[in-house]
């Protein structure tokens, strides 16, 4: 999509015929086909988090055209580059997974909403963070441009930092 632009993407993931349709459904058909190589719960989460991260990195609404979608993304690749889609992706995708586990818990020990939501601010910012240092890593060993971020290579590191923060915000070693 970088180099090729949007059309060519669409094309080489097998949806052409999404040219043109609305942002929201041509966002939505990425992520439910991309997610497709996944079973189950995971399946939803992983397609919620690519939906989010397309929409965050081109600063859409659902009522966006494909033009703003196409024009947006392509500016977005521009200045962040597919490690930035890629991070949006991970950070939702892990923040989602680790606020499953810990939101009663949260829920439980906080006397407001304001507590509840701050502490939610406060997870989200440590998985962006600790996704920043995993894309890092993996720029600093090579393994950056080999890793399949959007299907198993991605999910499975995602599925890493999940065990990770859950164990730290537990306070459960490993």
């Amino acid at each position: 999509m970088r180099s090729e632009g949007l059309d060519r993407a669409l094309e080489v993931l097998g949806v052409g015929q999404l040219k043109g349709r609305p942002a929201a459904e041509v966002v939505a058909e990425i992520a439910e086909h991309i997610a497709g190589q996944t079973e189950g719960p995971q399946r939803e989460l992983l397609a919620d988090a690519l939906r989010y991260a397309l929409f965050e990195a081109a600063a859409l609404q659902n009522e966006g055209s494909y033009e703003n979608l196409k024009e947006a993304l392509d500016q977005f690749l521009q200045r962040d580059g597919v490690d930035g889609l890629i991070e949006l992706f991970l950070t939702e995708y892990v923040f989602d997974r680790v606020w499953m586990l810990v939101e009663n818990h949260v829920d439980l020990k906080t006397e407001s909403n304001g507590a509840a939501d701050a502490m939610g601010v406060a997870v989200e910012n440590a998985c962006r963070s600790n996704v920043a240092d995993l894309i890092a890593d993996s720029k600093t060993s090579g393994t950056f441009e080999a890793t399949d971020w959007f299907g198993s290579g991605g999910q499975a590191a995602a599925e890493q930092l999940v065990a990770d923060l859950e164990a730290r915000l537990t306070g459960n070693k490993q």
